[in-house]
Formats: C-alpha cells, sequence, structure tokens
C-alpha cells in the first residue's frame, strides 16, 4: 500500500544519495587519471584502458543513479493509482473524471512496456559487456595496474544489471497494478467491450509468458523460454528416434551392415541426436553451459556413490555397441539359457529365450562372465552323436553303416569331413561316436540333426540286425542259509523247491 511505498522511497533516496557520492569518487579518479596521461610525452596503453575502464565506471554509475530517480517518479505516480484505487473502492471518486483516469492509465501502461522492452534491451547489453571485461581479466597478468579498475568497473556493471533486472520485475508489477485501477473503472463506467476483453486476456497470458521463474549467470529464465525448452525437447526425441531408425536401416539396406552393426549405430546415433537437441533446447532458454560445471561435480558425487551401477552397465553398454563381442540377432548362452539377442539398450540386453521368456541381462554381465555366442562369426556348430553296440557285433560293419547315415543326410555338412571314433570298450557296449558339423543358428536346430541321425542309425541297424546295448548287470547272492524258490505254474498251483 501507501506505506510500502514510503518505505521504498526513502530507501531510493539513501541509494541515491550514495551513488552520488560514489560517483564524485569516480569522476575525481578519472581526472587523476586523465591528468597522469596529459602529463606524460609518451602515456602507456594500459593507462589509457585504466581511463577508459573509470570513465565506463563512472558512466554506469551515472545510469544507476537515473535508475533510482525513474523509479523515484514512478513511485509518486504509483501513489496515485493506490489514491484513485482507494478512492474506486470507497465510492469517493468524481464520477465526470473517470474517462480522464482511464486514458491516463492506459497511457501508463503504454510507458510500462516501453520502458520493460527498454530494460530487458540494456540488461542484454550489459551481459554482453560484462562477458567482454571477463575476457580482458582473463588475459591480464595479477600484478597489472588496469586489474583493480577492470574489476570495479565489472562490479559496477553487474550491480547495474541487477538492478535492471529487477526494475523489469518492478515495471511488470506496476503495470499490473494499473491494470487492476483499469478493471475497477470499467466496472464504474461498465464500458468494457469485447476486443478490450480480447486484449486484457492477452494482456494477462503475455505476463505469464514472459514471468521470470529464475536467472542463472544473469540470464532471466522465463515461463515463455521453459516451455519453448520442454517442446523443443519432446520434438528432439522423436526426431530423434525417428533419425535413429532411419539411420539403422540405410545402414542394412544401402551399406550392407549386419543387423548387429546397424543396431549399434542406430543407437549411437539416437544418443548424439538427443545430446544436440537436448543442447538447442538449453540455448532456447538461454541456460549458461558453463552451469554444468558444478552440475558435473555434484553428478561425478552421485556417481561416485550411488550410481556405481547404474554407469557400469551404461559404460559396458557402449564398450558392446563399439566393440561388437554380441550383436542384435546373435544366439547366445547365458546362464545355461539359450535365446537371441533382440535389443543391447543403454543399460540392459533384452534375450528372448527358446521357450519364449525374455531374460533382460545387465550388460556388465557380458564383460564380466562367460557367455557362448553360438553365431558371433557364422552359424557352424560341430556336434556329436554317440551309439553302443552289444558285444560281438562286427565293429566294420558298424563303423560302416554310421557313415552312411552321415553321409546321406543333407543336413550334415561334408566339409569338414565328419569323423568317426570307437570310442572305447565299455561296461556293457562298444562305443562309437561320430562328429560332423551342421549349420544351424540355434541349439535346437542342431538338435533336430542330431535325432535324425540317431533315428537313421536306429533303422540301419536293425536291417543289419545289429543290436544297440543297453545295460546289463550280473547279480550275486551271498546267503548262510538255502534260499526258497517258489515257481508258479499256469493253474495257480505252486511247486517248492529249496537251493543250496
Amino acid at each position: 500500500g501507501v506505506a510500502a511505498l514510503a518505505q521504498r522511497e526513502g530507501e531510493l533516496r539513501r541509494s541515491v544519495e550514495s551513488m552520488e557520492r560514489l560517483l564524485a569518487t569516480a569522476e575525481l579518479r578519472l581526472t587523476t587519471a586523465k591528468n597522469r596521461f596529459s602529463q606524460q610525452a609518451e602515456p602507456p596503453t594500459e593507462l589509457l584502458r585504466e581511463i577508459e575502464a573509470l570513465g565506463a565506471r563512472r558512466d554506469a554509475i551515472r545510469q544507476e543513479i537515473a535508475l533510482a530517480e525513474a523509479q523515484l517518479k514512478r513511485l509518486g505516480d504509483q501513489r496515485i493509482v493506490w489514491e484513485r484505487w482507494d478512492a474506486l473502492l470507497q465510492g469517493r471518486f468524481p464520477s465526470e473524471e473517470l474517462d480522464a483516469w482511464e486514458a491516463e492509465a492506459n497511457d501508463r501502461i503504454e510507458a510500462l512496456k516501453q520502458a520493460a522492452v527498454q530494460r530487458q534491451d540494456r540488461a542484454a547489453d550489459l551481459t554482453r559487456r560484462l562477458e567482454a571485461i571477463e575476457e580482458k581479466l582473463n588475459g591480464l597478468d595479477r600484478d597489472s595496474r588496469l586489474r583493480p579498475a577492470l574489476e570495479e568497473q565489472r562490479d559496477t556493471l553487474r550491480r547495474l544489471h541487477a538492478a535492471m533486472l529487477a526494475d523489469v520485475a518492478a515495471l511488470y508489477a506496476d503495470q499490473r497494478l494499473t491494470d487492476r485501477l483499469l478493471d475497477e473503472i470499467h466496472e464504474e463506467t461498465g464500458h468494457i467491450d469485447f476486443l478490450e476483453y480480447v486484449s486484457r486476456g492477452a494482456g494477462g497470458v503475455r505476463r505469464v509468458w514472459t514471468y521470470e521463474i529464475t536467472a542463472v549467470n544473469d540470464s532471466p529464465i522465463t515461463v515463455g523460454s521453459l516451455v519453448l525448452a520442454l517442446v523443443f525437447f519432446g520434438a528432439g526425441l522423436w526426431a530423434s528416434r525417428r533419425g535413429s531408425v532411419i539411420a539403422g536401416r540405410i545402414a542394412e539396406d544401402r551399406f550392407k551392415l549386419d543387423a548387429g552393426a546397424a543396431h549399434a549405430l542406430q543407437s549411437l546415433s539416437f544418443y548424439a541426436l538427443l545430446v544436440g537437441f537436448t543442447l538447442l533446447a538449453l540455448r532456447v532458454i538461454h541456460f549458461p553451459l558453463t552451469a554444468f560445471t558444478v552440475l558435473g561435480g555434484a553428478l561425478a558425487i552421485g556417481i561416485g556413490f550411488g550410481s556405481q551401477n547404474v554407469m557400469n552397465n551404461f559404460i559396458s553398454g557402449l564398450i558392446i555397441m563399439l566393440e561388437r563381442p554380441i550383436r542384435a540377432r546373435d544366439i547366445v548362452e547365458v546362464d545355461g539359457n539359450h535365446g537371441t539377442i533382440e535389443n543391447i539398450g543403454a543399460r540392459s540386453t533384452q534375450i528372448r529365450s527358446t521357450d519364449g521368456r525374455h531374460i533382460i541381462v545387465p550388460n556388465s554381465f557380458f564383460l564380466e562372465s562367460n557367455v557362448v555366442n553360438w553365431t558371433r562369426s557364422d552359424d557352424l556348430i560341430r556336434v556329436k552323436v554317440s551309439v553302443g553296440v552289444i558285444y560281438g557285433s562286427p565293429t566294420r560293419l558298424v563303423e560302416k553303416l554310421i557313415r552312411r547315415v552321415v553321409d546321406e543326410n543333407d543336413q550334415v555338412l561334408k566339409r569338414p569331413d565328419p569323423i568317426l571314433i570307437f570310442e572305447e570298450f565299455g561296461d556293457n557296449s562298444l562305443i562309437f561316436d561320430v562328429y560332423f558339423w551342421v549349420r544351424a543358428r540355434s541349439p535346437m536346430a542342431a538338435r533336430k540333426v542330431q535325432s535324425q541321425v540317431r533315428f537313421s542309425i536306429d533303422d540301419l541297424f536293425r536291417e543289419h540286425e545289429l543290436v544297440i546295448a543297453f545295460p546289463q548287470r550280473d547279480v550275486h547272492l551271498d546267503s548262510v542259509s538255502p534260499l526258497e524258490v517258489r515257481v508258479v505254474n499256469g493253474s495257480g498251483q505252486s511247486a517248492d523247491s529249496s537251493a543250496g
């Protein structure tokens, strides 16, 4: 209210007095530096730069004073607004002056809008000047005589920049106050038309759109810039997914890369595009990337203490995509489970087992454990079929028949040659092992070929009356007394006998 305005007015007057003293000191220092410059026959370049810095500081202080005086003048206008608003609320107002009040309020709102735009432009210019001063300071020696003058100029400009942004917020607040006064005037006069409603609604939306949420390194982040950043990020996420899919298809169709390489290229292109669109979204809201130095340190601490497994799996995923020990559509064996790799993600790999289950395996597992890749280089697999025949069987005939079965099977590769081994004289049989190569992309496909070979061996052995052995045991009974043996005939009668 009016009391707050009086308090603010006192603060501004004291601030103006303080800045006027600073201005007098700056004028004195600038005059001294100019005298030194004029007294030297060949003044150094550093002295000229010092004069420029001192002059820029003096001008910045003058701008601060002018800004404070403009705020004092607006406080006087705000007092009038409050008084008129109070008069309208209490019903103590001259009806014949309402039109004049409305015209003045509209003019004041327009002037406040123009002033806010000017302040924002000047704030942006101050930001550029501060960046230039920082570059100069970084290029100076620590013992340079120019450094103190530049640092004072930088501090003054920072103070002026903060005051400029604060004044922009004050201008918007003053504009909202005047808008409320206009609402009260319109309620009394009753001539609010549709266009004015639209204008006032658009003004409200604009104020919300330009509302400053926060500032990072003197760069304001408004509601509008945040909404645009979210829209850019959402569009970038969609474009990254579509772009990565297109890149994978081109790599597989046009450049004839295998499925694993195409999938790795698709994943890497997705992350690269997503990072690019994220940086673009940050640029939209004028978010300084230097702020990530602090965020990066905090993130490193968080990773060190709470995200070791996540980062381990993420880095393992990148290594897998680059080195490609496993690829999409490879047949692997993990902890006794066979399956096809469907997707290699940032943190885990999805495997569809032969019985239809989906297995999620952390990426680090593939680098830290033994994993069997059945199709890493090709789809050739060597398998074995064992068969045992009874003692006394013609071993050469057995060898001939087994070789015949293997040679006649279309699924068995002729190169490398199948190998037949007379393995050993077993406890119950003569054991033969035949080793041969098949082309199969899964263990089940190889087992089907083994089954065909076993069926064929059994059929061929039956034709040649070769007997496949079964386990035989000799039983020895040790008894201290004769055993009773009972033989039952077909009529159910039995005859007892004893054996010793």
